[in-house]
């Protein structure tokens, strides 16, 4: 065998020589086969006992942290159950009268510790509560004033919900009251020229005080109103009389001008009356008549004007 000295090959050689040698009888191999059998169970029992042993002291171990730990549990942690248990226990190991008459004593004096204990942590949890209230509602209603008011809804939503649960604690149903109260406020003075007062408290921005007026047109976000135009009513055109000192000429009527209609900046198209438009026809030209002449003769010459007197 390799990495093998030549004295270990010897006494393996020696002992293959020996084993094929020595010959044992039945009784004598039953009795080494029964004393091996012995060893081994007890080996095996000697394990098992370390391992029982171990796990028993693991378990006292934890025992006795739990109860150690579980002297100032409350009730609803973890270790409350141990705690009950351990004092169960106590009890049921305390003899006398007297001894279990004081024993009660002590744990009702326990359950008032705890009581207190409670109390305190109530006040701390309420208080980190209302902090959160606060600080939430301030934000949400800053900007819901901003935008169209989702913000707000999103808020009074949220009050709703957690307003089944906080039913037992009067202070907190009192400031989800407030900011159910404070965002129905705002959320009423969306439409209004003025939404908030400019000033504030410990739930945000405080809702304008008076009458909603409706936003005036100045306001960037609105759109122009559209100011209605009276219509311009033309001036009928002037009747032209004719004199009677000229029967003689025919005088014709001026045709009548369209008048100019005034334009009215109000940021929508105007309404304008249509133009009157002037005749078409064209105007008969004027005539004048001459009086006849007092002596007329005719002309004695073909080919030269008659002579007229008068």
């Amino acid at each position: 065998m390799p990495g093998w000295s030549p004295r270990e090959l010897e006494v393996m050689s020696a002992l293959r020589d020996l084993g094929d040698t020595a010959t044992l009888d039945p009784p004598t191999r039953k009795e080494l086969r029964a004393r091996i059998d012995r060893r081994l169970r007890e080996a095996e029992r000697r394990r098992r006992c370390r391992w029982l042993a171990g796990a028993a002291a693991l378990l006292i171990a934890l025992i006795g942290l739990g109860m150690v730990l579980s002297r100032n549990a409350l009730p609803g942690d973890p270790l409350y159950a141990v705690k009950r248990a351990t004092e169960s226990a106590e009890l049921g190991l305390t003899f006398g009268d007297e001894a279990k008459a004081t024993a009660h004593l002590r744990f009702a004096a326990t359950r008032l510790d705890e009581l207190l204990a409670l109390h305190a942590a109530r006040g701390s949890t309420i208080a980190d509560f209302e902090r959160e209230v606060r600080a939430g509602t301030t934000e949400l209603t800053t900007l819901g004033v901003r935008g169209a008011g989702r913000e707000l809804d999103d808020l009074r939503s949220w009050v709703r919900r957690q307003s089944a649960k906080a039913a037992p604690f009067a202070e907190v149903t009192d400031l989800l009251g407030r900011v159910s109260t404070r965002a129905r406020a705002l959320s009423v003075r969306l439409g209004c020229d003025r939404i908030t007062s400019g000033e504030s408290d410990d739930l945000g921005v405080l809702p304008a005080p008076g009458v909603c007026w409706p936003p005036t047109p100045s306001s960037p976000s609105l759109p122009r109103p559209v100011t209605p135009v009276t219509p311009v009513t033309p001036n009928p055109p002037t009747a032209v009389g004719f004199d009677d000192t000229r029967s003689s000429e025919s005088v014709s009527t001026p045709a009548p001008t369209a008048p100019v209609p005034s334009v009215i900046d109000t940021g929508a198209p105007a309404a304008f009356n249509p133009p009157i438009l002037a005749p078409t026809s064209a105007r008969a030209p004027a005539t004048t008549t001459s009086p006849p002449p007092l002596l007329s003769v005719p002309p004695l010459i073909p080919g030269l004007p008659g002579v007229r007197i008068g």
